[in-house]
């Protein structure tokens, strides 16, 4: 059997980006149905679809091309959307505090489990829909700042100079977590690694999966520091002080070439898209850790592998949250191979190992990407699923 018509049609009239990653439905299906299903808050251009073919943990992620991305003015008016995000992204960190720090799971009956898992996941998407603003208006400073440095400076020095003003001015939360650990190796910080621990052991969290790192890997890291011949004051100043040490580079920059505050103005977007970036990987980081939390306590409750409930996509988890019992041959087809098509609020799930031999060969001709082909055959299935999206409370 082959792909259906339908299918091969919706790849064939779109031009697609092809993302490779590691990572499984249950996780990645949450990020490609935020930035598919509409909101208001974002140009309706930008509301797009997604295919993601999955192997075990093997990803390949197709999303469409905007083609008329040059049109999004980068002026002060449209980039104040962004603002509108800042209370979902806030919510969506007190709910995930919340839930690290005071729920207990194992002890909730299935209906709590159920509104826990349809209340996180509706925040995450809420917080996450700005992923789209956010890659284009990045991606439109970039070209936008490299047009300007080719107007003002020599061409073996652009390179250079790019790399000055696009240096992030915000610590990544990762820069943030050794910091934090450092004033603890240092005795700048009375906090004890217990408590650090539970404020970053999602870190290494990926969409594939989820990594609660306990007190001997930070213990790890702290000998490791301790042991070696730095100071770790010094060490811990230098880290302190790298945004702004940025700050003064691009300052100095701008004083040299006169730049207009047009410029200035694009380096300023750049600066704040690259923070949202890293805040939209924090926001990964703690829906792997505590959507992880869930579906394993599903799993332990329905007596299912974790691992199988993993290729299952936010509705069918509610359900099976619920009391539903999943289908673990389903499950362990998805697993083999499978195709998840996501427009708007609905999702077709096309299981078989040769249809994702098919979908990667047509997408790889119409693109002529370098993506790996599986010499595999199995039979397809389809499946329709139901999504019901439950409105969130203003508050967390």
């Amino acid at each position: 059997m082959s792909l259906t018509a339908e299918l091969q049609q919706l790849i064939s009239t779109h031009t697609w980006k092809v993302k490779q990653n590691k990572a499984v439905p249950a996780f990645a299906y949450a990020r490609m149905e935020a930035m598919a299903i509409a909101d208001s808050r974002r140009p309706r251009k930008l509301d797009t679809q997604h295919i993601a073919s999955f192997s075990h943990e093997k990803m390949e992620w197709f999303e469409v091309i905007d083609t008329e991305e040059s049109a999004l003015l980068l002026n002060k008016e449209y980039l104040g959307i962004l603002d509108q995000w800042e209370k979902d992204y806030a919510r969506f960190d007190k709910f995930t505090q919340l839930a690290l720090s005071h729920f207990t799971i194992d002890e909730m009956e299935d209906g709590e489990l159920a509104k826990l898992w349809k209340r996180f996941t509706e925040l995450y998407r809420k917080a996450a829909s700005a992923a789209q603003i956010i890659e284009v208006s990045n991606n439109i400073a970039e070209k936008k700042i490299t047009g300007e440095l080719a107007k003002i400076v020599h061409k073996e020095k652009r390179a250079e100079c790019f790399h000055t003003l696009t240096a992030p001015v915000h610590l990544s939360y990762w820069e943030l977590a050794e910091v934090d650990l450092l004033a603890i190796a240092s005795g700048e910080s009375l906090e004890s690694l217990a408590e650090y621990r539970d404020r970053y052991r999602w870190k290494r969290n990926t969409l594939a999966v989820a990594q609660d790192l306990s007190i001997d890997h930070f213990e790890n890291i702290l000998k490791t520091w301790k042991e070696s011949a730095n100071d770790l004051t010094v060490d811990l100043s230098r880290r302190k002080n790298k945004s702004q040490r940025h700050r003064d580079e691009k300052e100095k920059f701008f004083l040299q070439h006169g730049a207009s505050e047009e410029f200035q103005y694009l380096v300023h977007v750049h600066e704040l898209t690259a923070q949202w970036q890293d805040r939209l990987l924090r926001l990964d980081k703690y829906f792997v850790h505590v959507a992880g939390a869930i579906i394993h306590e599903i799993a332990r409750r329905r007596d299912i592998s974790a691992t199988l409930l993993l290729y299952a996509v936010s509705p069918e988890m509610t359900a099976y949250a619920q009391g539903v019992e999943p289908d673990a041959n389903i499950l362990w087809e998805r697993q083999q191979g499978s195709i998840y098509i996501v427009t708007g609020d609905s999702v077709t799930i096309v299981t078989g190992k040769k249809e994702r031999k098919e979908l990667l060969k047509l997408v790889r001709e119409q693109q002529r990407s370098e993506l790996p082909i599986q010499n595999d055959l199995s039979v397809k299935k389809v499946d329709k699923v139901d999504v019901d999206h439950e409105k969130v409370e203003q508050s967390a």
